[in-house]
C-alpha cells in the first residue's frame, strides 16, 4: 500500500494529530456551560427578529453567529453546550488546516505540520477555542481564508461559480464579527487591482454594500473611538503583544520579534515581483488592528487573548508566504530549517502552556458558579422579582430573572439542567448555589434581635450545626465569634467560603427556605463555646 500511495503515512500521521487535537480541545471545556455575553444572548437572541440578527455587539456585527445559536437552540434546546462546543473546536481546526495547507504548500510537510500544532495549541489565544461565544469571532476569520482559496480558484478557472463563493465568503466574514473587515479590505484590493479586476469587481463591493447599509442603522453609535493620532501606537503595540504570544513571553520581548519580522518581510518584498496575493494576510492584520485601535484603543488590553489569536496567526502566514520557500532547497539547508522551526514550535508550545491552563480554569470557574445560581434560582422562581439580577459580568447584568425564566420556558429547557444534582456537581457550581441562596435571602442570619432568647444548650464543637430546608434555628451568642455557613460547599474547605460573618452577642435566628434541592445548611464557629443553641 505504501508503494502505491507514498503519501499515505504523512497523511495518516496528520489525520491521527488532527483528532487527537479535536479530543484535546473538546475536553478543555467538559461540563461546563455559558458565561459573560452569552447570558444575555440567551435572553435577549434566542428569538427570530431583525432586532436579535442585525443589533451590533459592542460595535460588531453579529449576524452569523445568532444565527448558530438560533439554530441550535432551536433544535438541540437550552441544554446543548456540546454542540457550540464541537462548532467551536471545528471552526478552530479548519482555521489550523488551511495554516496547514498554506505553509506546507510553500514548506514542507514538516514545517507546515510543526507550526499547524503549534498555533493549535496557543494557549495565549485560548479564549478564541475555550470560549463558545467567540464562535462569530473565529468565523470571521475562517471565512477570510475561505474566501482566498475561492479567489485563488476563480483566477484559475472561468465561469462564475467561484466569485460567487468568494462573494459569500466575505459576506459571512463581514456578518461575523469584527474580523471580518479585514477579509473585505483584503477582498476589495485583489478584486479591484488584479488582473481580473473586470470580471471581478462586484465580488467585493457587494458585502461592501451591506456592510455600509448595516453601520450606518446599527454599528458603532454609542461606541466610544480612539484619536487618529494615536493609532499607529496602537497598532504597534497590537503587533508586538501578538509576536510576544507566539512564545508567551512579555511584552517587551514582542518589539525586538517585530522589529526582526517587519525587517525580514521588507527584505523579502526588495527580492520579489511586486505581488498583492502574498501581501494579503499582512493587509488583513493591518486592518484588523486599525479597526481595533480605532475602536477600542488598548481599552481591551493588547495582549488579550482574541487578538493575540488573529495576529499571531496573520503573522505567521505573512512570513509564510513572503519569505523563500524550503521547497526544492539543499537538504542540508532543509534539515537545519526544519529543526529548527521545529524547536520553535515546541517552545511555543510549551511557554504558552500555562496561559491555557489559566484560562480554561478561569472559564470553568465563571461558568460553573453561574450554572450554580441558575440551578437555585430555577427552584425559587416564584419568589424572586422578575428585575432582579441572576447573572452579571463586570458589574453589568448579563441576564434577569424575568428574561431566563422567560426563555426556559419558551424552550421548555433549562441550560443548567446536568448540575440540578448539587451535591454532586463540582466545587465551582455548589459555591455559586450558596452565593445566590445568601444574596437573594433564601440562607440568612437575622440579628440580633430585639428579644432576647434563653438558650441553656451548647453549640457541639466538632459537629456543624443543621438548619433543614422550610426551617429556622435559633441561638444565642454569649461573645463576639465568627459563623460561616454553605449548604453545599464543604465548610472545611481550603477556598472561600460563601458566607462568613462576625457575629456580636446577643440573640439570632439562621434561616433556610423551603425547595427541592437537597441538603442542610451548615454552620460553624470559631469559639463554639460561644454560642447556645435553642430548642
Amino acid at each position: 500500500m505504501l508503494k502505491r500511495y507514498p503519501k499515505f503515512g504523512s497523511y495518516a500521521c496528520v489525520a491521527l494529530i488532527g483528532l487527537f487535537l479535536a479530543w484535546y480541545l473538546f475536553s478543555l471545556t467538559k461540563n461546563q456551560t455559558f458565561i459573560h455575553e452569552e447570558w444575555t444572548w440567551l435572553a435577549d437572541r434566542s428569538h427570530l427578529s431583525f432586532h436579535a440578527l442585525l443589533d451590533d455587539n459592542f460595535g460588531h456585527t453579529s449576524v452569523v453567529p445568532v444565527i448558530f445559536y438560533l439554530v441550535i437552540f432551536h433544535i438541540f434546546g437550552l441544554d446543548s453546550y456540546e454542540v457550540f462546543r464541537l462548532v467551536l473546536v471545528f471552526f478552530h481546526l479548519a482555521i489550523i488546516f488551511f495554516v496547514f495547507s498554506f505553509v506546507r504548500r510553500r514548506h514542507g510537510l514538516i514545517i507546515g505540520g510543526s507550526i499547524a500544532t503549534a498555533l493549535a495549541l496557543l494557549g495565549t489565544g485560548a479564549q478564541n477555542f475555550i470560549w463558545t461565544f467567540q464562535i462569530g469571532f473565529v468565523g470571521g476569520f475562517l471565512f477570510f481564508l475561505i474566501a482566498l482559496r475561492c479567489l485563488q480558484r476563480a483566477n484559475n478557472s472561468l465561469g462564475l461559480l467561484w466569485p460567487i463563493f468568494t462573494c459569500l465568503s466575505v459576506g459571512l466574514s463581514v456578518a461575523s464579527a469584527g474580523t471580518g473587515l479585514g477579509s473585505l479590505a483584503v477582498i476589495l484590493i485583489l478584486t479591484l487591482c488584479g488582473a481580473n479586476r473586470r470580471r471581478f469587481w462586484w465580488v467585493g463591493i457587494a458585502p461592501l454594500a451591506l456592510y455600509v447599509v448595516w453601520y450606518s442603522q446599527y454599528g458603532g453609535q454609542d461606541s466610544p473611538t480612539s484619536a487618529l493620532s494615536t493609532i499607529p501606537g496602537h497598532v504597534a503595540h497590537y503587533g508586538a503583544a501578538a509576536m510576544s504570544g507566539l512564545f508567551g513571553v512579555d511584552q517587551r520581548w514582542g518589539w525586538p520579534m517585530l522589529g526582526i519580522v517587519v525587517i525580514l518581510l521588507l527584505k523579502s518584498l526588495r527580492k520579489q515581483r511586486f505581488d498583492l496575493l502574498p501581501l494579503s494576510f499582512l493587509i488583513f492584520v493591518l486592518v484588523f488592528w486599525l479597526g481595533t485601535s480605532y475602536a477600542r484603543g488598548g481599552s481591551g488590553g493588547y495582549g488579550a487573548s482574541r487578538y493575540v489569536y488573529v495576529g499571531a496567526i496573520s503573522l505567521v502566514l505573512a512570513i509564510s508566504e513572503n519569505v523563500e520557500p524550503m521547497l526544492g532547497k539543499k537538504p542540508t539547508r532543509l534539515r537545519v530549517t526544519q529543526s529548527s522551526v521545529v524547536i520553535m514550535a515546541v517552545l511555543s508550545i510549551w511557554g504558552t502552556h500555562s496561559e491555557l491552563s489559566n484560562y480554561q480554569r478561569f472559564h470553568s470557574a465563571v461558568g460553573l458558579s453561574s450554572a450554580g445560581r441558575l440551578v437555585v434560582a430555577e427552584s425559587h422562581r416564584d419568589d424572586i422579582d422578575g428585575e432582579a439580577t441572576l447573572v452579571s459580568f463586570l458589574g453589568i447584568q448579563a441576564i434577569s430573572a424575568s428574561g431566563y425564566f422567560q426563555t426556559i420556558d419558551y424552550f421548555k429547557s433549562s441550560p443548567v439542567a446536568q448540575f440540578r444534582d448539587l451535591a454532586q456537581a463540582p466545587r465551582a457550581v455548589r459555591f455559586g448555589a450558596d452565593t445566590l441562596l445568601f444574596e437573594f435571602g433564601f440562607a440568612a442570619i437575622d440579628g440580633p434581635l430585639e428579644n432576647n432568647l434563653v438558650c441553656v444548650q451548647l453549640s457541639l464543637a466538632d459537629e456543624p450545626l443543621l438548619v433543614l430546608p422550610g426551617s429556622r434555628m435559633d441561638i444565642v451568642v454569649t461573645r463576639t465569634t465568627t459563623i460561616s455557613a454553605a449548604r453545599f460547599s464543604s465548610l472545611n474547605s481550603k477556598f472561600p467560603l460563601p458566607m462568613q460573618q462576625i457575629l456580636r452577642p446577643g440573640s439570632y435566628s439562621i434561616f433556610l427556605a423551603a425547595d427541592d434541592l437537597g441538603g442542610s445548611l451548615q454552620t460553624k464557629f470559631d469559639d463554639p463555646t460561644a454560642v447556645m443553641t435553642c430548642d
